[in-house]
Parts: C-alpha cells; sequence; structure tokens
C-alpha cells in the first residue's frame, strides 16, 4: 500500500487579499453595522445639538466661547504675519548684501593687502624758557587727513568697468567697524598709516591711488587752514595674506542668514497650523451639521467595528479561506471545487468575493464533477476504490460521490462520512483504498480537517487530495 507523504504545516502565511476578502464576504453585517452606528450617532448629534439651540443660556456661552477663541485666533494671525513680513523683508536685505558687499564676497585667506604710511612733519619745537609756548598741530592735522579719507566715497571707487555695483556695506553689527580700508594714526608722532583690503590687485591699488590723491590734495588746504606742515610717505608695501575678522564677519553672516531663514520657516508654519474657529453657536444649519457630522463618525466607527471582528474570527475559528492556502498547509492538492445548491446563483459581491479566494465555480455541477473526476484519475493510477471523507456538508458529500461515481467508470466511489464523528467513516478507512477528503469553504475547521488527516494517517491509506464546497 502507497505510503502518506503528506505533512501539516500551521505556520502558513495568510495574504493580505485572502484575509481582506475573506472579511468582505461579510459585506451585508458589515454595511448592517455601519448604517446602525451612523444613525444612532447622528440622531444623538441632532438631539444634542437641537437642546442647545432651544437653551438661551447655552446658546450665550457658546457665542462668548466662539468670539473669545476668534479674537485670539485673529491676533495670533495678525502676529505671526507681520513677524513673517518683517523676516522676508530682512531676509531680502541680507540677499542683497551677500550678492553686492565686497566684504562678504571676498575670500578672507587670500586677501590683497596694500598700505602706505604717512609723516606729518609741522617743525614744531618746544622755546626753552618761555611760557607759552607756540601751538602744536600735529594731532589737528592727523584728524583732518583722517577725515578727509573717511569722506572718500569708497563704494564708487571698488565698481570696476563692466563689473557688478559692489558695496563696502554690511549687515553684522559685531564688525561695524570692518570697512576695505583702516587708518592707524600716531597722534603725538605724526604718523598715518593707511590699510586697504581688496580682492584683486587691481581693485586695491586703485583704492590706494584715490587715498594717495586726496592726501595730496588736502596737503595745500590744511597748510592755509590749520598751519604749516610737510607730507611726506614713510613706507608704502603690499602683500597677500588672510584676514581673520573678515572670516569671522562672513561666518557671522551666514549664521545670521540662516537663522532668519529659519525662523521665517517657523512662523509660516505657525501661521499653517492656525485654524480658525468654526462657529459652534447653535442654529439650525449647527444641527444638521452636527447630525452629519457623527452620522460620518458613526459609519467610519461601524467599520472598523465590524472590519475587526470579522478579523479577529478569521483567525480565532482558523477556517479553510482558499484552496491554495488549504493546499499550502497540509502539502496536498485541491481537486477542486464544487458549488451546488443556491450558492450556483450568487451575483455581485459574494461572486467577487469567492472569486478572489480561488472559489470560482463553472457553469454546471457537470462540469465541475468532470473536472474533478479527471484531476482525480491523473492521481489514482491502479486505484479501483475511492473513499470520499470529510467536515463538508453530509447531503454535498453524496451528491459529490454520486456524481464521480458517474465519472469514474471502473472506479467503485464510497461516501465514508467525517471521521471525526462518524464509526462508519473510521471503519470504512480500515479497507484498502484511495482516499479523497472533502471540506467545506468557510466551515471546516483546521483543527478538525487535522484530526481527520491523522485518522486517515493511520490507516494507512494514501490521501489523494481534498475537494472544497461552497
Amino acid at each position: 500500500m502507497k505510503e502518506n507523504t503528506y505533512s501539516r504545516n500551521d505556520e502558513i502565511e495568510v495574504r493580505i487579499c485572502d484575509l481582506f476578502w475573506s472579511i468582505m464576504r461579510h459585506w451585508r453585517a458589515i454595511i448592517v453595522t455601519m448604517l446602525l452606528f451612523g444613525l444612532l450617532l447622528g440622531v444623538y448629534g441632532v438631539v444634542k445639538e437641537y437642546r442647545d439651540y432651544t437653551d438661551p443660556e447655552a446658546r450665550a456661552k457658546a457665542e462668548e466661547a466662539y468670539l473669545t477663541k476668534l479674537e485670539k485666533y485673529e491676533r495670533s494671525k495678525e502676529t505671526y504675519e507681520t513677524k513673517a513680513a518683517n523676516l522676508r523683508e530682512w531676509v531680502a536685505k541680507l540677499d542683497y548684501y551677500k550678492q553686492n558687499s565686497l566684504l562678504l564676497l571676498m575670500d578672507p585667506y587670500n586677501i590683497y593687502q596694500t598700505s602706505v604710511t604717512y609723516f606729518i612733519d609741522t617743525n614744531y619745537e618746544i622755546i626753552p624758557g618761555v611760557m607759552y609756548q607756540n601751538p602744536n598741530y600735529t594731532e589737528a592735522l592727523v584728524n583732518s587727513y583722517s577725515a578727509a579719507v573717511n569722506r572718500i566715497p569708497f563704494d564708487d571707487l571698488i565698481d570696476m568697468p563692466g563689473g557688478a555695483d559692489l558695496t563696502t556695506a554690511h549687515t553684522v553689527t559685531k564688525y561695524a567697524k570692518k570697512n576695505i580700508y583702516s587708518i592707524d594714526a600716531d597722534l603725538a608722532n605724526g604718523l598715518m598709516t593707511i590699510t586697504v583690503i581688496a580682492d584683486t590687485e587691481e581693485r586695491g591699488d586703485k583704492v590706494l591711488a584715490e587715498v594717495r590723491r586726496v592726501m595730496e590734495e588736502n596737503e595745500q588746504l590744511l597748510n592755509t587752514v590749520i598751519g604749516e606742515h610737510t607730507l611726506s610717505v614713510v613706507s608704502e608695501g603690499s602683500s597677500r595674506t588672510l584676514d581673520l575678522d573678515l572670516a569671522n564677519l562672513q561666518i557671522a553672516f551666514s549664521s545670521d542668514y540662516e537663522s532668519n531663514s529659519t525662523e521665517i520657516d517657523d512662523a509660516e508654519a505657525q501661521l499653517k497650523k492656525l485654524v480658525e474657529p468654526e462657529k459652534t453657536v447653535p442654529s439650525k444649519t449647527t444641527i444638521i451639521k452636527q447630525g452629519i457630522k457623527l452620522g460620518i463618525i458613526g459609519l467610519i466607527g461601524g467599520l472598523i467595528l465590524a472590519a475587526g471582528y470579522f478579523f479577529v474570527d478569521f483567525y480565532l475559528r482558523d477556517r479553510v479561506c482558499s484552496p491554495k492556502v488549504l493546499q499550502e498547509r497540509y502539502g496536498v492538492p485541491v481537486l477542486g471545487v464544487f458549488t451546488s445548491g443556491k450558492k450556483r446563483h450568487v451575483k455581485g459581491m459574494d461572486r467577487a468575493c469567492a472569486a478572489h479566494l480561488g472559489m470560482i465555480d463553472k457553469a454546471s455541477e457537470e462540469e465541475e464533477a468532470a473536472y474533478i473526476a479527471a484531476a482525480l484519475r491523473l492521481r489514482l493510477h491502479d486505484a479501483k476504490k475511492v473513499l470520499l471523507l470529510g467536515t463538508a456538508d453530509g447531503q454535498k458529500m453524496a451528491a459529490i460521490c454520486e456524481l464521480l461515481a458517474r465519472k469514474l467508470s471502473g472506479i467503485e466511489c464510497k461516501l465514508g462520512g467525517n471521521p471525526n464523528k462518524d464509526a462508519a467513516a473510521v471503519e470504512a478507512l480500515g479497507e484498502e483504498c484511495s482516499v479523497v477528503c472533502v471540506e467545506g469553504w468557510q466551515t471546516s475547521a483546521n483543527a478538525e480537517i487535522a484530526d481527520e488527516l491523522g485518522a486517515v494517517k493511520a490507516s494507512g491509506n494514501p490521501l489523494i487530495g481534498f475537494i472544497l464546497t461552497r
């Protein structure tokens, strides 16, 4: 006798689509639950809102609460809108300096620096023994020359032919005194060192040339206005160097720019989060709205509750959900699907659910029986006797047995029954035969099928396959 090779696998993964369509089989119960919950909550919402509508005190409180919320909303909205507008204006200004400020465009680690040192000689001497000395104009002259240099329009000087319209200004208050030039004055000794920084030698030399011209131009004027003196160049030079103050200025500017951009995003995000309060003062309109609102919530709640119930039921009852899962679980082929009675005329949603779960019925019982008989004959080989066992409905099993007996000429088809309940079915297993298990779709529990297969295995008879009924 052929040895059984099937085995039970309790770790079969049920596909999401099988679970979904198994739940959708109960679409009528789901719709009824949804409508029931929707109706109950909708009626509750209408009754509650109508009660508030007819209560003057409740309406007054609702009106006051609404006005308070509206005032808070408008105040918050105005605050965030003003903040966002101010920040956008400031960032636009930062964008201008970012694109046009020479101090922000220069590479602080590759600066062209040129300087010149002037000596202002007033020939001042202290006369010994005289109480009143001649006035020393050295300090006044140094300050006057410094003022003349400070009046130079450097923003016009740094623009090169065909180049951008640049500026020497920036927005970093910590380095407000930082410029492309600096004056180091020794008032007591009449020394002035003027240093110019630039990104290119051409620009730096152009600026320093203007400084020289202004110094020389003011020499004659200051000789007349303040006092006689001579202006001479002590030293001058140029080099490529780095400027740490300039590097720190650019870092501070970038940090300020990012900070303001982030604040704009935060202000706009807060503005989007603001929700204008809904007027909740009871009225005929709010009665309808509240009924619809709670009705929709009830529909959704009913859907979740019903779907959740059938989801739990699906796993707890652990019944046959599809031919594919049955075959994967026990390693035995499903020979076919048999549909009888009213189930054959099912249309619409019920038919769609069954089809998605692999329960596609053919045009007639004869066609289904012919297919099952062909599949059975393919696997019987030399066997002459077939025993039908299972947990399916007895009448359906009898109908299948009768149809197969007509289709399988020369092969005896015997109806055994349920080996978990019927002693006759267990005794029938004692005879030498090939076994076919007939199970009910969505009605046969896997625990019962496991017990049934245990009896088949104990008999030593080969299990040919399953037939599913609906």
